[in-house]
């Protein structure tokens, strides 16, 4: 069984509308996670365009706010190229869906599970107080 993500308080940035889509990512994961458990392949692959949809808007958002907040070049290249990789790694994983098996769900649940938390916890987590450092 997959470990799925959890919100916890210390996932915060401190940027409300950063936070905010980070709880619904975690709530899309939950769903994708319902739908595999359901054997529900019509609804995992309709979740799973959502969480693309999400995440690319995410990150441009995330993305945009960094470039405004006059955010570090190599601070912002090292953020934006682990953004990359992980749209890379869902869009792969994506193509494979309709052919998966139940071990392949529980890798998506897990990859997805662990990188989100070990971002917003650190990347996201360092970005937050970047920013909140220079608004003050």
């Amino acid at each position: 069984m997959a470990r799925i993500i959890r919100w916890e308080p210390v996932m915060a940035t401190g940027i409300q509308f950063m936070d905010q889509e980070h709880r619904q990512l975690i709530d899309d994961v939950t769903a994708l996670n319902a739908a595999f458990d359901a054997r529900d392949m019509a609804a995992a692959s309709r979740i799973f365009q959502t969480i693309l949809d999400d995440v690319q808007s995410h990150f441009s958002n995330q993305e945009l706010a960094m470039l405004q907040h006059h955010y570090p070049q190599g601070d912002y290249a090292a953020h934006k190229g682990e953004h990359d990789e992980f749209l890379m790694q869902l869009r792969f994983f994506h193509k494979r869906l309709d052919k998966g098996s139940a071990t392949l769900h529980a890798d998506i649940l897990e990859f997805m599970s662990a990188w989100m938390t070990a971002h917003m916890l650190g990347q996201d987590r360092k970005m937050g107080h970047q920013m909140a450092m220079r608004a003050a």
